[in-house]
């Protein structure tokens, strides 16, 4: 089975996530700035956020949702979604599935 992981982290943890993720055999995932919405209005706050995403086995599921759990323990806020995937597909180089990630 296939995850997609969805993350939201402050700015400054990238670097920290980074290390955590290689630490346990993570060394492919899509990083982003982007801006929170706040939860009242749907105006921005200004508040700047890392949107972290992966894809992972059912072998890299546990230690990804470790580490960022690790992080969050920390006292940040860390917000984690998690889907299931049918299929992943490598453009580049033509790997479907658990090659492809």
């Amino acid at each position: 089975m296939l995850y997609w992981v969805v993350a939201t982290l402050p700015v400054d943890l990238l670097d920290l996530l980074r290390e955590k993720f290689e630490e346990v055999g993570i060394v492919r995932f899509t990083a982003a700035e982007v801006e929170v919405l706040g939860q009242e209005t749907e105006s921005v706050d200004g508040i700047h956020a890392m949107r972290v995403e992966v894809a992972v086995n059912e072998e890299f599921l546990s230690p990804t949702l470790a580490v960022l759990d690790e992080l969050s323990a920390n006292g940040n806020e860390v917000n984690v979604h998690v889907g299931s995937l049918k299929d992943a597909r490598r453009i580049r180089t033509g790997e479907a599935g658990s090659d492809a990630i």
